[in-house]
């Protein structure tokens, strides 16, 4: 049973399954982000295999809220408006942050050879209580068994 409902669609019976409410994470068993997951090739994890598709789906690891999510890639235009979350302000007062433009490049290096890292800014965190807002760039870096996994991952 979820801790907090959304106030327009609280549970009135037992067989209601409303979204869960509030701003935590939610946990990888919790339908419908458990349906993520039906892909896994779950025999080839204890061989060191990789469980996930070439192309696993895009909300594979996506905790957030089904009403917290972004459809596209977070962007530098994007904008983000916040009321109610800081105690020194009244509750009406809206806080706009423009999120700042980050140019991130990364590349695996290989001996002398360099594959650049494609980069993906997927996950916002927003910290009220600190004032603080931090941008997370994803990249996949595909590795085969038989490949000698030294190298390096340089970000700049």
């Amino acid at each position: 049973m979820p801790q907090v409902e959304l106030a327009a669609k609280c549970i009135a019976t037992t067989g209601d399954r409303p979204d869960p409410g509030g701003f935590g994470p939610i946990p990888s068993t919790w339908m419908p982000r458990a349906q993520a997951f039906d892909d896994l090739d779950a025999p080839s994890g204890p061989t060191n295999g990789c469980p996930y598709a070439e192309k696993p789906p895009a909300a594979l690891f996506n905790c957030a809220p089904l009403d917290q999510r972004f459809v596209d890639p977070i962007g530098s235009s994007d904008v983000l408006h916040l009321k109610g979350f800081f105690q020194d302000l009244p509750i009406t007062e809206t806080v706009t942050l423009s999120l700042p433009s980050i140019s991130v490049n990364a590349a695996v290096l290989d001996g002398a050879h360099g594959r650049p890292l494609s980069l993906v800014c997927d996950t916002l965190l927003v910290d009220c209580d600190a004032r603080t807002l931090c941008l997370v760039h994803r990249a996949a870096i595909p590795v085969r068994l038989e490949d000698d996994p030294a190298g390096v991952v340089l970000i700049r």
